[in-house]
């Protein structure tokens, strides 16, 4: 029986180290949205800093929230940095929109 719990216990504790890795994972991403299309990304647990950037080929603005800030407006071509856990993308353009979306390491991030 104790066998059985410390092989549930090992199996438990693995299965959670291995879910944190694809949390982190999340460190950067791209995106095309169609007109009026929203979507979301959660990129961990804990609020990071976010460099977001609309491509400058995109058709017109990219709308965002990143974490719960205030919603910002991106032009073709700008970028904006904020912190968060998530992303809330929608394109306010009539034509596609794309862009990206990395984590920004801090110097003292050691990673």
């Amino acid at each position: 029986m104790r066998q059985r719990l410390l092989g549930f216990v090992f199996i438990a504790a693995t299965a959670g180290l291995f879910s944190a890795r694809a949390a982190e994972a999340q460190e950067f991403g791209s995106f095309t949205l169609k007109p009026g299309e929203t979507r979301s990304f959660r990129i961990g647990a804990t609020y990071r800093n976010i460099r977001l950037c609309n491509d400058a080929e995109s058709a017109g603005t990219l709308d965002a929230t990143i974490g719960d800030h205030d919603m910002i407006h991106l032009a073709p071509g700008l970028c904006a940095e904020q912190s968060g856990d998530a992303i809330l993308l929608h394109n306010a353009a009539a034509g596609p929109v794309n862009g990206v979306w990395r984590r920004v390491y801090e110097f003292f991030d050691g990673n």
